[in-house]
């Protein structure tokens, strides 16, 4: 599985994705939310949040 598929499948991927134990690879380092509130990456109607943006614009970054 990688983060094309994660991305598309929306919460429901990312939730495939750790049950799936997803290995890490070249183009996938999974990162754990670091915060004291529970933020969700995606909203209800499937499409990031402000924190989910912030989250990937951060991995991408590093």
């Amino acid at each position: 599985m990688d983060f094309r598929q994660i991305m598309k499948g929306k919460e429901a991927g990312l939730q495939k994705a750790i049950r799936l134990e997803a290995q890490e690879g070249l183009q996938l380092d999974l990162k754990g939310v670091a915060s004291d509130n529970d933020s969700a990456m995606f909203a209800a109607d499937g499409k990031l949040t402000k924190d989910g943006r912030r989250t990937i614009a951060k991995a991408l970054s590093a």
